[in-house]
């Protein structure tokens, strides 16, 4: 089956805790990345366990009052667009955005028609987002591990960086585009396997920053 990738975007601090602030900026957060990117749909803006009506589930205005006291994540959804198989599922954590992309750990470096395609769509999402970097962890580094990630939005982005220098001792590596162009020829003149990628990659995208 593989290994699931988590993205990992920061954004300013804001109290999960005061609902009214979370759905405004989940709200504006939506919007945004629905003027960039232009796809259709409502509002994919949902508390935890009350999908959107598109996706079969209640209007988010329309939450019960049992859910309001419970202290679930509130979430986007962005829909698969017509030219990009990939639909993306946002939690918001106290300083930072949990993205599913619901792709492999290993996509991360797949280079394709000279292209690396999953990273370039979370450049893109990204930069939306007002930010130039992101992490891309395998999902035991984040929701299937022991910090347990999206089940409490309270975690910050410091506390789940320590977790994972505890687990990777060696620290996190950076994500080398060339490297990995490098491994994707050798692969390609040699054949045999690709070498063993690390858990984790922090991305700064110089390799797509002015590249149109």
């Amino acid at each position: 089956m593989g290994v699931d990738v988590t993205h990992i975007i920061r954004h300013p601090h804001i109290d999960v805790d005061n609902m009214e602030a979370c759905k405004k900026y989940c709200d504006e957060t939506w919007q945004k990345l629905k003027d960039a990117l232009g796809f259709d749909g409502g509002n994919g803006v949902y508390k935890d366990g009350i999908y959107p009506v598109e996706y079969g589930g209640r209007d988010i205005n329309e939450i019960p009052e049992e859910y309001k006291s419970e202290p679930e994540p509130w979430r986007i959804i962005i829909p698969e667009q017509e030219g990009v198989s990939l639909e993306l599922n946002f939690t918001l954590m106290s300083d930072f955005w949990q993205i599913e992309s619901y792709f492999k750990f290993f996509q991360i470096r797949q280079y394709t028609q000279n292209r690396f395609w999953l990273r370039e769509y979370i450049y893109k999402i990204a930069s939306i987002l007002g930010e130039d970097e992101a992490w891309h962890a395998s999902e035991y580094l984040t929701w299937n591990g022991d910090f347990d990630m999206g089940e409490d939005e309270h975690k910050t982005l410091q506390e789940w960086l320590d977790f994972v220098n505890k687990e990777i001792p060696e620290g996190i590596p950076e994500f080398s585009a060339e490297e990995w162009r490098a491994e994707h020829e050798r692969v390609d003149r040699e054949g045999g396997g690709y070498k063993l990628a690390a858990q984790i990659y922090h991305d700064t995208f110089e390799d797509m920053k002015g590249v149109k």
